[in-house]
């Protein structure tokens, strides 16, 4: 704090801050990390909960709120944002606001929510890096000011493309309310995530197409049972029958959609062989 702040990190050569790189916006070792935005003070809120000191955790949050703004011409990772910014002010919103001490005595009663203000702004900056990917996988780098700029590369890496739904996941809008509540967790009778089944296991492709596509359903029993003209109930024996009674199973654009989402993630050998049992 004493030679770096309010810069990203600290030179241990120099003895200086040091920021994002503007004279040459291409050395990626920095300025995929080093946004302008007091990175070492903002990454390090939670490592004073670790530490049990509570004057510094509070005396960190309230410079936080005074001095950091997202509002910055800089490109950087999203990745490395998502991670190291953006998930330590929401750790941090959660621990200063949580009048229980769970954590010990770090509850802030003069705590507005700024740090979840701030985390709210630099997400929607983040998020021009998800749109117009064609697979969902976000773009490398996002410009804060401007999103994703012209020549930014599509590769990333694993944890790039999977691990930012802990952060981005962390909170809803309660619209009703007008405030951010922390996501509940619905136990096991809560569908969080679907994932994709090849066709060459019929009846668990046919469970995914029902889910996907049946409105109201609280039960397999429910999936299974299809309406006729006349409104008259059947129940099918199986996943795959009451599908197809639904006409999920006869629709190009459903398999067409299928093997979209398997591009995405599937090796050319597995697409292969998903093509050939669908024409089968």
């Amino acid at each position: 704090m004493e030679y770096a702040f309010p810069a990203d990190e600290l030179d241990p050569i120099h003895c200086t801050g040091r920021g994002h790189d503007h004279e040459n916006r291409d050395n990626i070792n920095i300025n995929d990390v080093l946004g302008d935005y007091s990175l070492g003070l903002i990454d390090t809120l939670d490592s004073f909960v670790v530490f049990g000191d509570s004057d510094e955790f509070k005396r960190a949050v309230k410079l936080v709120i005074n001095t950091v703004s997202f509002e910055k011409n800089t490109t950087v990772q999203v990745f490395e944002s998502t991670i190291r910014v953006l998930g330590s002010l929401l750790a941090a919103h959660m621990i200063a606001s949580d009048s229980s001490n769970r954590y010990g005595p770090f509850y802030m009663p003069e705590y507005g929510g700024e740090l979840l203000t701030l985390a709210h702004d630099l997400a929607g900056r983040l998020l021009p890096a998800f749109e117009g990917t064609g697979t969902g996988i976000p773009w490398t780098r996002v410009n804060l000011q401007r999103g994703v700029l012209p020549g930014t590369t599509n590769s990333t890496c694993t944890s790039g493309a999977g691990s930012l739904l802990l952060e981005f996941e962390c909170f809803i809008f309660d619209k009703t309310r007008g405030e951010w509540k922390t996501r509940k967790r619905g136990g096991e009778w809560t569908i969080r995530r679907i994932y994709g089944v090849s066709p060459l296991d019929p009846e668990r492709y046919a469970l995914r197409l029902l889910l996907l596509y049946t409105k109201s359903a609280t039960s397999f029993s429910d999936l299974k049972t299809t309406k006729d003209d006349n409104g008259i109930p059947t129940v099918h024996d199986t996943f795959v029958e009451a599908a197809k009674a639904q006409g999920l199973l006869s629709d190009d654009a459903v398999v067409i959609k299928s093997l979209e989402e398997m591009a995405a993630y599937h090796m050319p050998a597995q697409l292969r062989a998903a093509l050939s049992a669908i024409l089968a």
